[in-house]
């Protein structure tokens, strides 16, 4: 795993990858969010990729929600 990416198996066994590190302007689009859950899927729907999107999608919520866990603690701003 990169220093600069959290990655992740999917269902399919393959490896996937969500970057720890991305520009301000996605946060400010996640800032009016009506909750966590609209919060996560802004910003996942801004750095993720259209593969790792239908990878995620294969989740079920409570598996999805350790995921999310796992990458967050991970986020670091970007310089």
């Amino acid at each position: 795993m990169s220093e600069e990416t959290f990655e992740f198996t999917g269902k399919d066994g393959k490896k996937y990858h969500l970057p720890k590190r991305f520009k301000s302007g996605v946060l400010r689009k996640a800032r009016k969010a009506k909750d966590e859950l609209d919060y996560f899927f802004t910003i996942l729907e801004e750095v993720a990729d259209e593969k790792t999107l239908k990878a995620l999608d294969e989740f079920d919520h409570e598996e999805l929600g350790n995921i999310a866990l796992e990458w967050f603690q991970g986020l670091t701003p970007e310089k």
